[in-house]
Parts: C-alpha cells; sequence; structure tokens
C-alpha cells in the first residue's frame, strides 16, 4: 500500500514539475525573407522556358532586426593598471569605558577578602590533585580550575566583582574535583 502511495506521490510531482517552469518568451529569429518560389508550370505542351537569371531577380528588401534595447556602451579600455584610492587613515579611538557596579569602600573590602579566601582554597586543593592520578575527564576540569584562577587572579585590580565570581568558582569546581577524585 505503501508503495503504491510513494508512486502515486512521484507521478504527482513529475506531471506537475513542467507547469512550475519559468515559461521563457518565444524568440523570434530575424530571419530574410526570400523571394516566393516560381511557379511550377504545369504539364502543358507549352515549351518550358527557361528560369529567369539571377541578376533578373529583384533584391529582397532589406529588413531591420526588431527593435530591442539598445546595445550598452563598453567603458574604454585603458592599458594602464587602475590606481587603488589611498586608504582611509586610521583614528585611534579611545578603549570603551569598562561598566562595573558601583561598591561602596564596605563592599569592595568585603570582595576583596572573599576573592582571596576563595583564589587560596582553590590554590591548595589544585597543589594536592596534582599528586593524584586523574583520568582524562578530570584533567580536563583541573585545568579550567587553573584557568579560573589566572583570570580571577589578574582581574582583582581592574574588575573585582568579576575576579570574585572566577574565584568562586574555581573554589566551587575544585571542591567538587577533590572530593570526586578521594
Amino acid at each position: 500500500m505503501q508503495r503504491i502511495a510513494t508512486t502515486v506521490l512521484l507521478l504527482v510531482i513529475v506531471l506537475a514539475a513542467p507547469s512550475c517552469k519559468r515559461k521563457a518568451r518565444p524568440r523570434i529569429p530575424a530571419t530574410v525573407p526570400q523571394a516566393p518560389a516560381p511557379a511550377l508550370p504545369e504539364a502543358s505542351a507549352e515549351p518550358k522556358t527557361a528560369p529567369p537569371e539571377p541578376a533578373e531577380l529583384e533584391a529582397p528588401p532589406a529588413i531591420e532586426p526588431p527593435a530591442s534595447e539598445p546595445p550598452i556602451p563598453l567603458p574604454p579600455v585603458s592599458t594602464e593598471a587602475p590606481v587603488a584610492p589611498p586608504p582611509p587613515p586610521v583614528k585611534l579611538l579611545a578603549p570603551p569605558p569598562q561598566l562595573a557596579p558601583l561598591l561602596s569602600a564596605e563592599e569592595r573590602s568585603r570582595y576583596a577578602v572573599e576573592t582571596a579566601a576563595s583564589l587560596a582554597r582553590a590554590r591548595r586543593r589544585v597543589a594536592a590533585m596534582d599528586q593524584r592520578k586523574l583520568s582524562g575527564d578530570q584533567e580536563a576540569r583541573l585545568n579550567r580550575i587553573r584557568t579560573f584562577i589566572e583570570q580571577a587572579s589578574l582581574l582583582r585590580n581592574s574588575d573585582l566583582v568579576t575576579a570574585h565570581g572566577l574565584a568562586r568558582r574555581a573554589d566551587v569546581l575544585s571542591r567538587e574535583l577533590d572530593e570526586s577524585t578521594q
């Protein structure tokens, strides 16, 4: 049953496909009309006359090609190599300002202490795990923790909020990895 349905579907597609084609405009060839063929003499008793010489035939009127779009003039060809315009001058822009939350002195102090503590715990765990034999997946997780520690250390002075978040991630991930390897 399914084979019949598939066959019918393919037949419908094949029959419908030609109707989807874009119809091309018929092209009318520019032909030179030929002189009418001389009438053949009927079979009669009259003697046959020789066909007229080509010089005696009238020349067909000149036929102009159908009116169409005028030809597009081509630009003059230059033998010189094209000259590229000079590059625009480079403007040195100042880096965009960093958007960071405004922290009070107390919040900055608390973030700095928590960041330092998280980094210290994560570094201790990473040092301890360096002594253990880890699987490929565990080694990849350890490398990610190291990356978080490095990024947090670099951002401590410029972006304390981001550094705090990275240090906390490193701390949490190192704790989870430490628990899974014991």
